[in-house]
């Protein structure tokens, strides 16, 4: 039961610190490259891990609007498994 505990909180603490990196301000002088950044970005990730992506991807696609999330939940085996044994390719890959 504490275990099961602590890694909730690990998660939890994750998700604050990834979500208050996206949420700080940017600086005034952004350029207009940056503001141009556009394609698809591919996303492997726990199936609890769900909730917190969601809300970084879409904080993300807020501040640039041409790119496009896809995102796989599932085990952790399972997507380091997608990778490693299935030869699928993805930029991000996130375990719990």
């Amino acid at each position: 039961m504490k275990k099961a505990l602590f890694w909730k909180l690990i998660i939890v603490m994750l998700a604050i610190s990834l979500l208050g990196a996206c949420s700080q301000a940017k600086p005034e002088s952004t350029s207009t490259a940056e503001r141009e950044i556009s394609g698809k970005l591919v996303i492997f990730h726990a199936g609890s891990l769900t909730v917190p992506v969601d809300k970084l991807t879409e904080a993300f696609h807020k501040e640039y609007p041409n790119v496009t999330f896809e995102t796989e939940g599932g085990g952790s085996r399972t997507i380091a498994r997608k990778v490693s044994e299935l030869g699928r390719e993805a930029d991000l890959v996130m375990s719990a």
